[in-house]
């Protein structure tokens, strides 16, 4: 439970260097709580935290938007370029 994956994931994503629409689910979310049920949880790191962490390194977040039942968001996302802007 290190992050690794997150971080991995997303440093990958940045460097596809193009727009990128991510969706986060919520550990609350009925499928996620349903898949966890049929093994340990071993991602104590997947945090609304972690991500935007990971998120703030190499993109730049232009627009969040709630999907319904709260457990999901769609996020548009720009990278950084090697100075830090968008």
């Amino acid at each position: 439970g290190c992050g690794c994956l997150l971080e991995f994931v997303i440093r990958w994503l940045a460097s596809l260097g193009a727009p990128v629409v991510l969706e986060w689910v919520e550990r609350t979310d009925a499928v996620i709580v349903s898949m966890l049920r049929q093994r340990r949880d071993v991602f104590v790191d997947y945090t609304p935290e972690r991500l935007r962490s990971a998120l703030a390194r190499h993109f730049q977040t232009v627009t969040e938007q709630r999907l319904s039942g709260d457990t999901r968001t769609l996020l548009l996302l720009l990278p950084r370029t090697a100075g830090g802007e968008a």
